[in-house]
């Protein structure tokens, strides 16, 4: 078991390295979430019927006023549950917005993050973006939102 954690490891961090050199490639992203799918089906498995839960630390967080062009914003969760969480997929409200996740299983008792980066370039005065994550246990997906207002810039 842990041989196949280590080469799917290895297999997402290359295509995450293809990623960042060519950030429109559909191939790439499809066979990075290839590889995660095999990965959590085989965890799944290993762990049958035991089931995870998720409780995140905030699901809203104030920035304030933003005088950067860019501000990041990291959101906490642990595993209260008896089996690994796994994070399916986190999307933005919109382009401005790029999210970053622990891409590996949480397992019970354990943390994981969902880092979010806003870019303010085309955002004037108070905003609000929203960030959607799935997890494996989830029917419901788990809404987090990032608001504050950007210092008008002279």
């Amino acid at each position: 078991m842990f041989q196949k954690m280590k080469v799917w490891k290895n297999e997402v961090v290359l295509w995450n390295s293809v990623i960042e050199q060519y950030p429109k490639s559909q191939f790439a992203k499809e066979k990075k979430r290839q590889a995660i799918q095999l990965h959590k089906e085989q965890i799944l498995k290993r762990f049958g019927d035991e089931t995870p839960n998720v409780i995140f630390t905030s699901k809203s967080i104030d920035i304030g006023i933003a005088n950067a062009n860019k501000q990041n914003v990291r959101f906490e969760f642990k595993n209260s549950g008896n089996a690994p969480l796994i994070i399916s997929n986190v999307s933005a409200s919109c382009g401005c917005t790029s999210t970053d996740w622990t891409n590996s299983p949480v397992l019970p008792n354990k943390t994981g993050e969902i880092n979010v980066t806003i870019n303010f370039e085309n955002i004037k005065g108070y905003f609000s973006k929203s960030i959607i994550v799935r997890f494996n246990n989830c029917n419901e997906p788990f809404k987090l939102t990032v608001k504050g207002k950007v210092q008008n810039q002279i």
